[in-house]
């Protein structure tokens, strides 16, 4: 995009890890807590029944690659046509490059001119 006051959203990617995470797998888990019942505490206060595990060894910027395949997918687009790219996940790669970076680099997404990461921030008054 040329314009500096207009924007669009070409399309919207989604990706779930494969590894789904249930309430009673929480319970099962937590053995010797049993008797909490913490995964269906959880299920009956947030509505949520599963969760996506990630294992330690991947990276946020994988999972956002992920994402940005799908959403190129339905805008049958590539890497070329991206010009921003925004990190909002509370989980990074590293505290500096910016993660946002790093998928830029391994998505070859080299046109793109807005790259960063916005991250949760507290204020106290």
């Amino acid at each position: 995009m040329n314009s500096n006051t207009h924007c669009h959203t070409a399309s919207v990617g989604s990706y779930l890890p494969e590894e789904v995470i249930t309430s009673r797998h929480v319970d099962d888990r937590l053995n010797g807590l049993r008797y909490l019942n913490l995964g269906r505490m959880i299920e009956n206060i947030t509505g949520m029944k599963e969760s996506r595990y990630v294992p330690k060894e991947v990276q946020a910027s994988e999972l956002a690659i992920q994402f940005a395949l799908d959403a190129l997918k339905e805008a049958n687009g590539t890497a070329d046509d991206v010009d921003t790219i925004l990190s909002t996940s509370c989980s990074r790669d590293v505290t500096e490059p910016a993660t946002a970076r790093i998928v830029q680099s391994k998505f070859s997404a080299l046109k793109a001119t807005r790259v960063m990461d916005v991250t949760n921030a507290a204020i106290l008054s």
